[in-house]
């Protein structure tokens, strides 16, 4: 499951970059909704830490 969550977190990431400007500090719906998914998706996965860094989810364990 947790590389199915990755796979998914890459592809989100991917939409985010390509939903928003860099020049432009307004954060859109479409990127909202994106942070919302994402965050879903890092409460559901088996993290494995590499270096303080799930490296599925690429949830910080000092953010617990």
């Amino acid at each position: 499951m947790s590389k199915e969550i990755k796979e998914r977190i890459d592809k989100l990431n991917q939409q985010l970059e390509e939903a928003m400007d860099p020049t432009t500090f307004v954060l859109n719906s479409a990127a909202t909704a994106i942070f919302r998914e994402i965050d879903k998706l890092q409460k559901q996965c088996q993290h494995s830490f590499v270096n303080k860094e799930c490296q599925y989810c690429g949830w910080r364990e000092d953010n617990e």
